[in-house]
């Protein structure tokens, strides 16, 4: 486990440091989370229910894609 920690605190750091890698992995992940949000819980008030696992879906999807789990598996 101490293995697992010491991989992820140091791709979180080369994470950081990447300006491309962080915008695409964090940054957008939260603004669009933000948006869809702010947007769609003013459309429809029953979406605030849904929100939390549509947004987990999608920064799972948006992580996988962008070949951050890679160096984890």
């Amino acid at each position: 486990m101490r293995a697992f920690i010491n991989q992820f605190i140091y791709e979180l750091k080369v994470g950081v440091r990447n300006k491309t890698s962080l915008m695409m992995t964090y940054l957008m992940p939260i603004g669009f989370y933000f948006m869809m949000g702010f947007i769609m819980i003013g459309i429809n008030p029953d979406f605030q229910d849904l929100i939390i696992p549509a947004m987990l879906v999608f920064s799972v999807m948006t992580s996988t894609l962008m070949g951050i789990p890679t160096p984890l598996v």
